[in-house]
């Protein structure tokens, strides 16, 4: 008799494939959004920000952290890592903004492992595509901040959280390593930005809805208070330095359309199409017993730190600014996935029976998720504009204009009638080989001398004596400024002789007319 060999069958065969398939989703999404942050990364200009970053990170250490213990402290962390990245990979707007393309791609990927673990699969790459299409995702994923490894941060420091609770490591000694993985990725987090403490809140509210014992409840609470401890000297710095961001009362930022619309979501129409999702995905889940507690979680962290700065910026001082909730964005694309997932399902049940049922889901996502992505179609365009920074930054572009018109002997005076973000004075430092031929005559300290961020300056009026043998002087202004400097050159001998305009910058060449 011949032996037949018994052939495994089509579904136990697919199983190993379906099984790689799954898991190649949640590198695959981070990777697609890592691909569609990078694209454009290295158009726009440094902003006022940005040079900061850069001006900062390029100190040498003991100069860095005397501006720490002076201003920035909640940013020094960042500052660290970027000094040590910029010696490798160099200061360009590219090579700086690298960073945060790669944390975009970790936050869209974990956010899918995350989703999973809480609400299933689908929701879990529904979440990652939704988040990889939010307008201030990718603004913050081109930008030489911080803020894009904290979203990653609050996204990975919850897929660990999760995990511990609900797969707990039989050996105490596992179970003690991942505690301690998780108190010091909690004070990390809070190191790489402060206002990352709220996501203990977030993840009281996890311990709740995932109904742990109180052994596990226990840990948690251990491990997240010595999180705190090892964050606390930040903490108090930067309570002490709190006069830096005192600037926030006169911006106005803490409006209605800002929190609904500008903070997260860029455009009107976006916002629109995302509040609805997120109301849907909050009603229909919190219907649904086994989704209840999760999804308060969920609410939590949308709302929780954008409603605590609010109180803060209206009950004690000015705290407020657009871009510190970005964090919460993990927690959006969740909550949006929640809505889209629904109406899909709900669209379903609708259609007839004889209709395959998963074809329609699938293309309902899938039609979501295009409206959501032509709905940010202009922010994504705006953002990797020229120009797109800071209001219109250009000082790269006119940087680079200067550099092709100046001549030896020529010298630089830069507009200080602007605030700090504007000044153009940065230029100076973030694209030093455009100023080879320039002299800066009004620098007294070079920045890395002192404890602030910035070079010091003197004022125009008091240039006389540094004039001296420049009779060419370039005086570099911003649109709508008072033009004080361009007087003074007047006041002191020097008349215009050309004007160029790139965008927001107006050079004069100035030519001295009498001794």
């Amino acid at each position: 008799m011949t032996a037949v060999l018994a052939r495994p069958s089509a579904s136990a065969a697919s199983r190993p494939t379906r099984a790689v398939g799954r898991a190649l989703l949640a590198p695959g999404i981070g990777l697609a959004a890592a691909l569609v942050s990078v694209i454009g990364a290295g158009t726009p200009s440094y902003w006022g920000d940005e040079a900061a970053s850069v001006m900062s990170a390029q100190r040498p250490l003991p100069s860095l952290l005397r501006e720490l213990a002076n201003i920035d402290a909640v940013h020094g962390f960042y500052y660290a890592l970027l000094h040590l990245w910029i010696d490798v990979a160099g200061a360009t707007e590219f090579a700086t903004r690298l960073p945060s393309v790669v944390a975009a791609g970790a936050a869209a990927a974990g956010l899918v492992v995350l989703g999973r673990r809480l609400f299933g699969l689908r929701v879990g790459v529904i979440a990652g595509l939704a988040l990889t299409v939010i307008p201030q995702f990718l603004r913050m994923a081109i930008e030489t901040r911080s803020y894009a490894i904290g979203i990653a941060a609050a996204v990975w420091l919850t897929v660990l959280l999760v995990r511990m609770l609900t797969s707990i490591p039989r050996s105490p000694a596992l179970q003690r390593i991942g505690w301690a993985g998780y108190a010091l990725g909690l004070a990390a987090s809070v190191w790489m930005f402060e206002f990352l403490a709220f996501m203990v809140v977030v993840h009281l509210a996890l311990v709740w809805a995932l109904r742990v014992d109180r052994t596990t409840a226990r840990c948690w609470l251990l491990a997240s208070a010595a999180g705190a401890l090892l964050a606390s000297p930040l903490v108090v710095v930067a309570f002490f330095q709190r006069g830096q961001i005192a600037f926030l009362a006169e911006r106005g930022y803490d409006t209605a359309f800002n929190v609904l619309v500008t903070q997260w979501f860029g455009t009107p129409p976006f916002a629109v199409a995302a509040w609805a999702a997120i109301l849907v995905g909050a009603i229909t889940a919190l219907r649904a017993a086994g989704r209840r507690r999760a999804t308060v979680a969920v609410i939590l962290w949308v709302a929780l730190p954008t409603a605590a700065l609010l109180v803060v910026d209206v009950a004690a001082m000015p705290v407020y600014n657009l871009r510190y909730p970005a964090f919460s964005l993990g927690g959006v694309a969740l909550a949006m996935a929640l809505g889209i997932d629904a109406a899909a399902q709900a669209l379903v049940a609708r259609l007839p029976r004889a209709l395959a049922p998963r074809l329609p889901r699938f293309a309902a996502i899938v039609a979501a998720l295009a409206i959501l992505a032509t709905a940010a179609w202009p922010s994504y365009l705006a953002q990797r504009g020229p120009y797109a920074k800071g209001g219109g930054s250009d000082i790269r572009q006119s940087s680079a204009l200067l550099a092709s018109l100046a001549a030896p002997d020529d010298a630089v005076v830069f507009d200080r009638e602007v605030r700090s973000s504007q000044r153009p004075a940065m230029a100076y430092r973030l694209y030093p080989t455009d100023f080879a031929l320039l002299d800066n005559v009004a620098l007294t300290t070079p920045y890395y001398r002192h404890d602030g961020i910035w070079d010091q300056y003197l004022p125009a009026t008091e240039l006389g004596a540094r004039l001296s043998g420049h009779p060419v002087v370039w005086a570099w202004e911003i649109r709508g400024s008072a033009g004080a400097d361009v007087a003074a050159l007047r006041s002191l001998g020097y008349r215009t002789t050309r004007t160029y305009s790139v965008h927001r910058t107006v050079l004069y060449r100035m030519e001295r007319t009498r001794p």
